[in-house]
């Protein structure tokens, strides 16, 4: 449903049914609207869309979700739980001790969305694992929002707890932190933490294992600038975000099983947050 405005809309409807069933489409509409401006005629337009494709139900002037789906949604998910959460040591190939797995990408969504999986299938295959993440800059909120908001989720859903360093402090930087303040994350901005670590690099570090992600010098230089140039909310320049996110890129992930390596990057994180 990316970059697609009705499709956004259909699931924002099915989004608010499913917390709150027997709602008007004028109150259908306000909690749509909250993060994002649809008009009446469109919200009508995707009601008799999921109407016809026995999603939604009226009753009166009323909306809710049709009981069939909801069961044939249950079981699906009961389906991929089983699939991707309970059996998921066959969706990504976990790499031996003192091995590596490596993967190579020219688009920065399909980027964002890999790391995400990897990060939420370690969450799942390590026992109580706290997720480290030093970054630059966090550019994905910025361009994949709702992706990201949907990790974030994701990841309160798994009960991990997420230690961040943020050693940018723009504006941008800082405007992350309406994603950030939920109660299993905790948050810095400091460039003191791993001082050495290349501004192209981004680590991530759970248990035995480390994510790191790099990227090319040209895309790393271009997000630098954005945000350097990006002094506050009048300033931000759509345009130029879009190209920049928008190209062709190189960037290389890859995925260890280091424990010593592992060690020392959360023994860092784990001083610096005061933890044992």
């Amino acid at each position: 449903m990316l970059f697609d405005d009705d499709q956004q809309l259909e699931e924002r409807i099915v989004r608010v049914l499913g917390v709150k069933p027997q709602l008007t489409a004028n109150e259908i509409l306000k909690l749509v609207n909250k993060k994002k401006s649809y008009s009446i005629q469109g919200l009508y337009k995707e009601l008799k869309k999921l109407e016809y494709s026995g999603v939604v139900s009226k009753e009166k002037k009323q909306y809710s979700l049709r009981i069939p789906w909801v069961l044939e949604t249950i079981d699906f998910s009961a389906k991929l739980n089983s699939r991707y959460i309970s059996g998921a040591q066959d969706i990504i190939s976990l790499p031996a001790m003192g091995k590596k797995s490596i993967w190579h990408f020219t688009n920065l969504q399909q980027l964002n969305n890999f790391w995400s999986q990897v990060l939420l299938f370690l969450m799942q295959k390590v026992e109580d694992p706290p997720l480290f993440s030093l970054m630059e800059h966090p550019w994905y909120h910025l361009i994949f929002t709702e992706q990201e908001q949907q990790y974030i989720d994701a990841v309160h859903r798994t009960k991990t707890q997420l230690y961040i360093i943020n050693k940018g402090k723009t504006y941008l930087d800082k405007w992350a932190e309406q994603f950030w303040n939920e109660s299993h994350i905790e948050y810095s901005f400091d460039s003191r933490p791993l001082r050495n670590n290349p501004k192209n690099v981004y680590l991530n570090a759970i248990g035995d294992y480390v994510l790191t992600v790099k990227l090319d010098a040209s895309i790393s230089k271009d997000i630098e600038k954005v945000y350097n140039n990006t002094v506050d909310a009048e300033a931000v320049n759509h345009s130029e975000i879009f190209r920049v996110f928008s190209q062709k890129v190189k960037v290389t992930m890859w995925l260890e099983h280091n424990p010593a390596k592992a060690k020392k990057i959360t023994g860092v994180f784990r001083r610096y947050f005061g933890l044992k």
